[in-house]
């Protein structure tokens, strides 16, 4: 099919029977932003957001030793609750909501002193390390102005949106922002992808998806959600979890987008 250079490139590069891409989500972290510390990228490798809030809650709420019996059943928990308690109040208010929620999940710990003021501390260190991927404003910018709507979808608290809704930036170019703690919902849950996809008011074919998290990107396929892995450099996946995902598209940086929504990879 010769494409009529004059149409918008959201409604015209994707063959014959496809239906148009009509929106792109992106992942947050190792996506769109990152931490940097003294020069080095400075994020957990396995989940949304960085590692060193759940390091302190195990630490300080009383988990320790839990965590050595039952390591990957503790993980799992800390991180859907850390990404999905929303509190609209004080630090030392949403540990103790997120310290009643893993009690009610059979996990005992309790609220200190010292832990809500170390977990003060590191989310206000975080905000200052906190940077935007060099190639995501002007590629924002270019998608939009080629007709995408677009949506961020952030595995994150509700202290590290903070970071997120102080730059304009993301303001000028992002269409919605789907919050994991607003939604009381995480990627992978599949219930997630379609609460997106209720409130864009799309089909799961129009949507794109961009994340580097393999367990994220299949729940999406899964649903019909066209799907795109970015790895970042400074983030790779060993050979058996990149195996998972070996045809899924790679993409190194959200700029190669472009390109290949252009000529109707996805």
């Amino acid at each position: 099919m010769d494409r009529n250079n004059d149409v918008p490139l959201a409604f015209g590069a994707q063959g014959e029977d496809a239906k148009p891409i009509k929106a792109i989500g992106f992942d947050f972290w190792w996506t769109l932003a990152r931490i940097v510390r003294d020069g080095q990228f400075w994020t957990n490798a396995a989940v949304g957001g960085v590692v060193e809030p759940l390091l302190l809650i195990k630490s300080e709420m009383g988990l320790a030793d839990s965590v050595m019996l039952n390591h990957k059943f503790i993980d799992a928990k800390l991180v859907h609750h850390w990404c999905t308690t929303h509190v609209q109040g004080s630090m030392k208010e949403y540990l103790q909501q997120l310290a009643d929620e893993l009690h009610a999940s059979g996990i005992e710990c309790h609220v200190t002193p010292a832990a809500i003021e170390r977990l003060k501390e590191i989310t206000d260190q975080e905000r200052k390390d906190f940077h935007i991927f060099p190639d995501v404003p002007e590629t924002l910018k270019t998608l939009k102005e080629q007709g995408y709507l677009l949506a961020v979808m952030p595995n994150a608290s509700e202290f590290e949106s903070v970071m997120y809704r102080r730059s304009k930036m993301f303001s000028q170019y992002i269409d919605h922002a789907f919050w994991s703690y607003e939604l009381g919902l995480a990627k992978p849950d599949p219930r997630y992808f379609e609460a997106v996809l209720s409130k864009l008011g799309i089909k799961p074919e129009e949507f794109l998806f961009v994340d580097d998290q393999p367990a994220n990107l299949i729940a999406a396929r899964k649903l019909g959600i066209r799907v795109v892995r970015i790895e970042r450099e400074g983030k790779v996946l060993s050979n058996e979890i990149a195996s998972t995902v070996a045809d899924i598209p790679v993409i190194k940086n959200v700029a190669e987008l472009v390109e290949g929504l252009r000529l109707g990879k996805y």
